[in-house]
């Protein structure tokens, strides 16, 4: 199913036509190499299938034109995707030390006969008028309910969505029913109370209740896939998900939560600071593993029209992310702090006030806002460029800068509006995401073929909302 994104950055791939003298000349096929290498940022299998075509052909990677940069240097100064450089840097390295006299610059570069590319607009058509009165309506007989009318809310509001976002102007269908979501929840509210009483009044249950919780999570991960794709259909044809418990399972402990456990049960152990931070460094690498690992188990699951996707991320990726989010908001946060200090000094000299707490207290807010926003737009990127479902491929330009400020204006927005202002902050980032995003198809649209799915219980979906578990792409 994946074996051919995976043997694409695979170490089988065949350098012996690559070049490594670093005296060796430029020519036309150094050209080539860099023009695909500045395409891999948009689109990154395209330019993989070219790379990979020009080293057949025969290249010399380690040229300069006119001093300037190798192919790596230069796929690192425009941080081209981790693949794209770790395939670099193995040719560069592992490639051919045949002198350069004997390269035969005759071999023709064969690249791949290029099927007709085609474009699919992507676009969101809701405006924040309309679905404020859904949200309004939603959120008062919810309450007048006592929450009893939540999953017709969430089928209202999953409804709107789904119609109003068009891919090639034909809109997405939500077919989720209001019944199951409510027994999906009845039993997701039965299982947080067993948690809730084990965890406070109860609590040599504990332990039980987290053998339980280890077995069942794999179950809620396929039940929750499962839902959640075969109530969305477009142009009359759902999606699907066939992951197993037994696969779920795999991919979710062994090379994942496990190592992860051992990492976090040293932590605890560990008292020496520099141990500690190294350990800690550690665990976080798993943690991004792990996190890519779940995500390419979603997506290689996944099927649309007969089609399974693939999800080419790995942990260094989302780890890359993760950490210079961190750091920014580490820098941002000392900022402030100092700025504070000097406030109470100067300002309100030396005394501590309600003011001085707030312009404190809210820029650190805002603060991880920007960090959180700057997760999502990276991960947004990392994780559309790099999906295939069939022909089907994505491009996402959103920019991080950009995404920042989005979510901090709504933040505000939000906060000074007291809440009047959540629909309208969330039409604004569907709408901004949609015109940064577009589908790209290479061949006809009748490849994916109509499947008929099997009804699924809601229980998984519910639970995973309940306790807060991201089990999206």
């Amino acid at each position: 199913m994946a074996g051919d994104s995976e043997s694409k950055f695979s170490k089988q791939n065949d350098y012996s036509r690559v070049y490594i003298d670093p005296n060796a000349p430029w020519d036309e096929r150094n050209d080539a190499l860099f023009e695909a290498i500045l395409l891999s940022n948009g689109k990154p299998y395209d330019a993989l299938e070219k790379i990979l075509a020009i080293f057949s052909g025969g290249v010399n990677i380690n040229a300069r034109k006119e001093g300037g940069k190798t192919a790596l240097e230069y796929a690192k100064y425009h941080e081209c995707p981790l693949r794209i450089v770790t395939i670099l840097r193995e040719a560069a390295t592992e490639g051919n030390p045949t002198p350069i006299d004997l390269i035969d610059t005759t071999v023709a570069i064969e690249i791949p006969p290029q099927v007709e590319t085609k474009y699919l607009d992507i676009a969101f058509t809701g405006t924040a008028m309309e679905y404020f009165r859904i949200w309004a309506v939603n959120l008062c007989l919810t309450i007048i309910t006592l929450g009893l009318f939540s999953p017709w809310a969430k089928v209202r509001k999953k409804r709107y969505f789904y119609s109003h976002t068009l891919l090639d102007g034909t809109p997405f269908e939500y077919r989720g029913q209001p019944i199951p979501i409510l027994k999906g929840r009845i039993i997701a509210a039965i299982l947080f109370l067993i948690w809730y009483l084990s965890s406070h009044l109860f609590q040599y249950l504990m332990p039980y209740v987290i053998a339980i919780g280890f077995f069942l999570f794999p179950w809620i991960v396929i039940r929750s896939s499962a839902f959640n794709s075969r109530n969305s259909a477009w142009r009359n044809m759902t999606l699907d998900f066939d992951g197993t418990y037994g696969s779920a399972f795999n991919a979710l402990y062994f090379g994942g939560i496990v190592p992860v456990a051992i990492v976090t049960g040293l932590i605890l152990q560990e008292t020496n600071p520099q141990v500690l931070a190294a350990v800690f460094g550690i665990l976080s690498l798993f943690f991004a593993m792990w996190f890519a690992r779940v995500k390419r188990y979603i997506a290689q699951h996944t099927v649309f029209g007969g089609q399974h996707a693939e999800l080419s991320v790995w942990g260094m990726d989302f780890f890359l992310i993760y950490f210079i989010s961190g750091f920014v908001v580490a820098g941002v946060s000392i900022v402030i702090v100092i700025a504070a200090m000097a406030l109470k000094e100067t300002v309100f000299q030396g005394q501590a006030s309600e003011v001085q707490m707030f312009i404190t207290v809210v820029p650190l807010y805002l603060g991880y806002f920007a960090g959180y926003a700057y997760v999502q737009a990276r991960n947004i990127n990392l994780i559309w460029n790099h999906l295939v479902i069939g022909p089907l491929r994505f491009e996402s330009i959103v920019k991080a800068r950009d995404y920042i400020k989005l979510y901090v204006t709504n933040a505000l927005a939000i906060i000074f509006s007291l809440g009047l202002l959540i629909p309208w902050a969330k039409i604004r980032v569907l709408k901004y995401r949609a015109e940064h995003l577009r589908a790209e198809i290479k061949g006809e649209l009748d490849v994916f073929q109509g499947t008929t799915s099997a009804d699924t219980h809601a229980a998984g979906a519910e639970v995973s909302e309940l306790f807060d578990i991201d089990l999206s792409l």
